[in-house]
């Protein structure tokens, strides 16, 4: 296992996307404006649903922005796992039972802490954690908002997440859709990088596994394994344009470059820990032209959302 607070690497993940997708987020088409939106692609990354769906999210009081840890967003989480661990027809088709069954199996202390009247208990717990800090229950926040993420589509809309995965195959089937006799292959796979450590910018199962014995010390309730055992590496709020080396398209099978490779502050200053040089002084201008509602910016580690 490779640790957790490693630096001074990175990791190549993979994520697939249909391109009516894009072209609904950015507002382009790639038929009759390609070279445009593939410009808007290459500027402003790719975004989490939920930044794209929900502005703040101000119908809630849960998940308000990237960075909320309230009581209000962890009492959310427990009634989703709760949800999920009780509700046999909850989250849909076969796939998800069989996996639910198998979760549930090998995880029967987290099952029947969420299966029970705990909430008040879990709130509690979390407040009380020792050096209860933001960063803190963030991490906390993330370590349960993974298995929401990872359990399946009736989540991604409200996620904060953005999946990508280290298998492009899986990257591959997640953007034509997971029916092999009608692929969809208009759709692209972002090669995309991510600087360790790696749970400064994502959470996947090998960070939940690190945390695990840490928050069992805690008395937080804790899990073996995610429900759905992929390759997946959920990336927060956005997939920020300076590590996407570029995409392969499905439909023509091109591979894509991110132009800012060649521009002139890339070529002679270029750190890849650090990402491609992309001028973004006219950011708040250009995003207008875009339908997403909010934006992510990272701070020394810490992640905030701003309205458009």
């Amino acid at each position: 296992m490779i640790s957790l607070y490693e630096e001074d690497k990175f990791i190549i993940l993979f994520r697939g996307q249909n391109k009516q997708t894009l072209e609904e987020v950015l507002s382009g088409s790639f038929q009759n404006e390609a070279g445009k939106l593939l410009c808007k692609i290459f500027y402003f990354g790719e975004k989490a649903k939920h930044f794209f769906k929900y502005d703040n999210n101000a119908e809630d009081s849960y998940l308000r922005t990237v960075d909320d840890t309230s009581d209000a967003t962890f009492h959310f989480i427990f009634d989703e796992i709760n949800k999920i661990l009780t509700d046999q027809n909850y989250g849909g088709g076969k796939r998800e039972i069989k996996a639910k069954a198998e979760f549930k199996l090998s995880n029967t202390e987290f099952t029947n802490f969420f299966s029970n009247d705990n909430k008040e208990k879990f709130i509690n717990i979390i407040n009380n954690i020792k050096n209860n800090q933001e960063t803190e229950r963030e991490r906390i926040r993330d370590y349960y908002l993974f298995i929401l993420h990872n359990f399946g589509r009736h989540f991604k809309e409200k996620s904060i997440f953005v999946s990508t995965t280290e298998d492009k195959a899986e990257a591959d089937e997640y953007a034509q859709g997971r029916k092999p006799c009608e692929p969809n292959k208009k759709s692209v796979v972002f090669l995309y990088i991510v600087p360790r450590p790696l749970y400064k910018h994502c959470i996947n199962a090998e960070i939940s596994q690190e945390f695990h014995q840490h928050y069992q010390k805690q008395g937080l309730p804790i899990y073996s394994r995610e429900i759905h055992k992929q390759k997946e590496v959920a990336i927060k709020g956005t997939l920020f344009p300076q590590y996407i080396l570029g995409l392969y398209d499905l439909e023509s099978e091109n591979f894509i470059i991110n132009p800012y490779i060649f521009k002139k502050n890339s070529l002679q200053n270029f750190n890849i820990l650090q990402g491609l040089y992309i001028n973004q002084n006219k950011f708040r201008e250009r995003i207008k032209e875009t339908n997403l509602k909010v934006y992510v910016i990272k701070t020394n580690d810490m992640y905030r959302n701003e309205s458009i």
